[in-house]
Formats: structure tokens, sequence, C-alpha cells
């Protein structure tokens, strides 16, 4: 590796700040070069040619969602590796193209979900791993409060909805912590629509276990898995989100005792980077992140 690898931002918002900027800014080898668009799609290619001659190595994409896959079609034909905040993409006619161009350049695309580096579903995760028979029953919940009505998900040209910002977790289970192999099959959809997606919940069933997923805004938040098998169950609260100095607990029930495992402060987003930079250069790692780009949007385009 380089001694300094240069990481282009696009669309540094609240959320890159906030949990994004601190930990490239903890990474000795990290340069971080921002970049912010537009509205004149003259002084646009101007700023984006100037901002793309950085000679950059990574470009981490943080703009609206509509926006996602030019992000990142320009990022690779300008040589660079793409980490972009989910969902990668909201059309899958854009896959293709993007995949392709990808390997023909040889570069990582990746789509944060960074939940799944923290220890505390990494537990669940090898917990589950020999009861799988057991299972019977998981409800999971993302929710959150109305937002503020100028915010990019109420216009459908930018953000298209609470879709992508809720329900993508929940049903990102089927690929990182259950891993379907059998056909996925709705039961049952409620989708409450003004403009833009807003709030639902997915009733679904995959290899025999029955799951319903709560999503949207307006709501009270919450954040969560339960898990229930034929002889235990299993609570996590804030499986999704978590504050950096945030203690996660994992309640087990299993033969009328109840057991609380305790996950100290850990960042997952420290964790996540640490497997990119290890791993980018790696085929298998590649390829890896393209099969779980492409089961993501699968299982999404069912529900939505």
């Amino acid at each position: 590796m380089k001694e300094t690898l240069n990481f282009g931002i696009i669309g540094p918002g609240s959320h890159f700040k906030k949990n994004i900027a601190p930990v490239l800014k903890k990474i000795n080898k990290i340069k971080v070069i921002k970049y912010f668009g537009s509205s004149k799609k003259k002084d646009e290619e101007t700023k984006k040619k100037l901002f793309f001659s950085n000679n950059l190595d990574f470009v981490y994409i943080s703009s609206p969602n509509k926006i996602h896959a030019k992000n990142i079609l320009d990022s690779l034909n300008n040589g660079c590796h793409v980490i972009c905040e989910k969902p990668f993409i909201t059309n899958k006619k854009d896959l293709r193209k993007i995949i392709l161009t990808a390997k023909k350049k040889s570069k990582l695309i990746f789509e944060v979900f960074s939940y799944i580096y923290h220890p505390a579903f990494i537990f669940i995760k090898k917990y589950l791993e020999d009861k799988r028979k057991e299972l019977l029953i998981v409800n999971s919940s993302f929710t959150i409060p109305f937002l503020n009505k100028n915010n990019n998900r109420y216009k459908k040209y930018l953000g298209d909805g609470f879709f992508f910002d809720t329900a993508v977790y929940p049903l990102s289970l089927e690929e990182f912590l259950f891993t379907s192999k059998k056909e996925v099959k709705l039961i049952s959809k409620l989708n409450f629509k003004k403009n833009v997606p807003l709030k639902g919940n997915i009733f679904l069933s995959s290899n025999n276990i029955y799951k319903n997923y709560k999503w949207g805004e307006g709501q009270k938040y919450s954040n969560y898995i339960e898990i229930i098998g034929k002889n235990f169950s299993l609570f996590c609260d804030h499986i999704y989100s978590k504050k950096f100095n945030e203690e996660i607990i994992v309640e087990i029930i299993r033969n009328k005792n109840i057991k609380k495992l305790k996950f100290q402060t850990w960042s997952q987003f420290d964790l996540m980077f640490k497997d990119i930079l290890k791993n980018f250069k790696k085929k298998d790692y590649k390829k890896k992140k393209i099969l779980e780009i492409k089961n993501n949007l699968k299982i999404r385009d069912k529900f939505n």
C-alpha cells in the first residue's frame, strides 16, 4: 500500500461529518478531499474535473440516493475504488454497467452496511449457526420520527422516500444474517405513500422462517432485532445504528434463564474501514462485495 491514500468525498453531509470524518481523520495514511456539487451543469463539470485531478484512490459517496449511480460510474471511470452509502443504487438497470466497469478497472465497489462489522452482530450470526433449524420468527424494525419537511427523502427526484433509508436495513438481514438460499416469499405488504414511500411493514417467509420487518418515518424511533426459536429467544436493541459510546446488550432467554451479553463501545465504522483497507486489493474480496450488492438489490426489488 502506498504511503498516503487519497479519499475523495462526494456529498459530505451531516452523516459523513458525524460518523465518517472522525474515523478517516484517525487513519494517518488517509488524506481527505471533499467535493460539493453545483446546481449549474457547467460549474458541475468543472468542479468534478478538478476533484478527480487529485489522484484519488477511493471515493466515498454520501450524495442523495438518486445520483449514486452517476457518481459511482464517474468515480470508477476516473480509476477510483468506490465506497457508497446504502442504497448502492436505486435502479437495477445501472448495476450491470457498474459491475462491468469495476471489473474492467479492477476496482472495489462497496455498499456501506457498517452494522455487520460490530462485535454484537458477529456474535449473533455465530450464535445462530447451529440453530438454523430451530428458528421460527424474526421481528425487526427501523423506524424514525418525522424529519424536517425539506429533507431530501421527501423529494422523489432526490431521495425517493424512506424505503431506501430504513427498510433496507432489516431486508439486508436476508443477505448478512440468514443468507437465504430458498426463494423469499412475500406474504403481505403495507406501503403507505404520499408521493414517496413513507412507512410500512414487510411480511415474508424464507427457509421456513416467518419475518416481520417494520420501517419508515413518522413513528417512535426503533432499531432492534428479535429472533424467536423453538427453545430460545434473542433480542438486541440498536442493532443497525449505534452511538460511538453506546454499550450494546444481547439478551438470550433459554431454559427459563436470561443471559445478558454486553459489548463495550466499538465504532462499527472503524472496523469497517479496517476491513476495507486490509482487503481492497484482493480479487475474492471484490467478488464477495459485488455479490452482496447484487443480493441486497434483488431482495429490495421484491418489496419496493
